[in-house]
């Protein structure tokens, strides 16, 4: 990438959100106040994702990257020991002995992969056992990180507070996504993640950091003390 690319794609990471014309192409109902000052601060609440969830997971996150990596250019396929390894990354570890006693589960990854409707290779995913839609998405990130981010309760509420007409989900509610429900997010993202000259997975670590931050005030605890107002006036905005 030459300096002038650079510099260009600095300019508009760092220039005003418009969030009336990020509406016009989303085409979906939100909070506009709220979305643009998300927005403009999107870097700030990634940054405290990485403070809060990075540092431990880091090696394991490379590892994940580079087997996905291998897998987009068919050089391997996910095995069982791959999958284990997002499981362990996701901390989903309930699902570990479904993952463990699913036979055949190679041959079931490599079949939704080789699916090219996005649809039906989600619902293909999501029906090997022990898998369900969280999973499923760690999975998609890794193998297409320009194309997806993970999608968990954190993120989904964290858009519902951001004024998208997505009912409120609980923490344990992860295996109650639809396809549907999936598609729409990763839609949403990847118009955030374009606004912003960003990957959808790095959207979904400023989402999860937002609603961390709601929910438990996380943000006062980390280096981001300075830049607490950023959350605050989020959170005093009608």
């Amino acid at each position: 990438m030459g300096n002038s690319t650079k510099e260009g794609e600095l300019a508009r990471r760092s220039r005003p959100v418009d969030a009336s014309a990020f509406a016009r192409r989303c085409g979906d109902l939100f909070d506009i106040d709220r979305v643009g000052k998300f927005l403009q601060d999107l870097d700030i609440y990634r940054a405290m994702y990485e403070e809060l969830e990075a540092p431990p997971e880091l090696p394991l996150t490379c590892h994940l990257l580079k087997i996905g990596r291998e897998v987009r250019h068919g050089i391997r396929s996910w095995t069982k020991s791959d999958l284990e390894d997002v499981v362990r990354w996701k901390r989903l570890h309930r699902l570990m002995p479904r993952i463990q006693k699913t036979p055949d589960i190679e041959n079931r990854l490599e079949s939704a992969f080789r699916i090219q409707d996005e649809e039906e290779r989600i619902d293909a995913l999501r029906k090997i056992p022990g898998v369900g839609p969280v999973l499923a998405s760690a999975i998609l990130m890794f193998t297409s990180p320009e194309t997806y981010g993970v999608l968990d309760c954190h993120a989904w509420n964290a858009l519902s507070f951001l004024g998208f007409d997505l009912p409120t989900k609980r923490p344990d509610d992860g295996d109650s996504f639809t396809t549907s429900e999936i598609l729409g997010y990763f839609r949403i993202i990847r118009e955030l993640a374009s606004e912003k000259i960003t990957t959808p997975g790095e959207v979904y670590k400023a989402l999860y950091a937002l609603d961390k931050a709601m929910t438990n005030g996380m943000w006062k605890q980390l280096k981001w003390r300075l830049e607490s107002d950023v959350v605050t006036s989020l959170l005093r905005l009608p």
